[in-house]
This record gives C-alpha cells, sequence and structure tokens, in this order.
C-alpha cells in the first residue's frame, strides 16, 4: 500500500465511511476510490487533505 493509499484508508475508517460513501460524496466513480485505495493511483492531495481534516473534527467531536 503507497503512503496515501494508508492515509486515505485510515480517514475512511475514522470516519466510518465506504470507498462507495466517498466517491458518491466526491461524486467521482467508485473505481477511481478503489485505485487510490488500492495505491494503483495516488489519491489527489486535496481529497487527502479535506478526508483528514474531517476525521480529526469527527474525532474532536464524538457522538454523545
Amino acid at each position: 500500500m503507497t503512503p496515501g493509499a494508508t492515509r486515505l484508508a485510515a480517514a475512511l475508517k475514522a470516519l466510518h465511511w465506504s470507498n462507495v460513501a466517498l466517491a458518491a460524496e466526491l461524486r467521482r466513480d467508485e473505481k477511481q476510490v478503489r485505485r487510490w485505495l488500492s495505491g494503483s493511483y495516488d489519491p489527489p492531495m486535496a481529497v487527502l487533505d479535506w478526508l483528514e481534516r474531517l476525521a480529526e473534527c469527527h474525532r474532536a467531536n464524538p457522538a454523545p
């Protein structure tokens, strides 16, 4: 797994999101997200940064 794929997987896990949910949120083909997660292609830095900020917010503000 590439560093980008590892970061992407960790953010999705923290958010409890599936790759299908991420694809829908980004309006991208789910195959593209699978390629990012497999390491075939690096996810865009803008996507990684955005997801990691969301994951941090989620960790800082857990559900009651």
